[in-house]
Formats: C-alpha cells, sequence, structure tokens
C-alpha cells in the first residue's frame, strides 16, 4: 500500500462546465453544413443520448463512412 497514488476522476461535462447549449447550436450548423436533419429543438436533441449516440447518429441519416 506504500506505492498507492491517489487519483481524482471526474465528469468534466454537466459537472465542471455545462456545455449542453454550445453543442446543440454547434451540432445544427453541422447538420445543415452537411444537409442531416436539424434538431427541432434541444428535447429531441438530448434523446439522442439516451442510447448509442453513433446509433443515433446513424438514425438521422448519416453513414458510417462519414464519421469520423
Amino acid at each position: 500500500m506504500k506505492n498507492m497514488r491517489r487519483v481524482l476522476i471526474f465528469d468534466f461535462d454537466g459537472v465542471i462546465v455545462d456545455s449542453f447549449e454550445a453543442v446543440f447550436e454547434v451540432f445544427n450548423v453541422l447538420c445543415e453544413k452537411h444537409q442531416i436533419k436539424k434538431f427541432k429543438n434541444k428535447e429531441e436533441f438530448s434523446e439522442l443520448f439516451n442510447e448509442n449516440v453513433f446509433d443515433g447518429i446513424i438514425k438521422r441519416g448519416v453513414t458510417k463512412e462519414k464519421m469520423p
């Protein structure tokens, strides 16, 4: 136990910074730029995070090839 390191782990997004509004706006700008259906409102956007985000993006018409 002498060589144990203390580590602090935290969730930056939503704990330190609430970036939801900024991410929502940027995501819709990128949707428009790439001709993908924009989100109508923040509630619709937040549903994207109820499941696997990548699956949700694919359901919106983004192919796996277009994802980074």
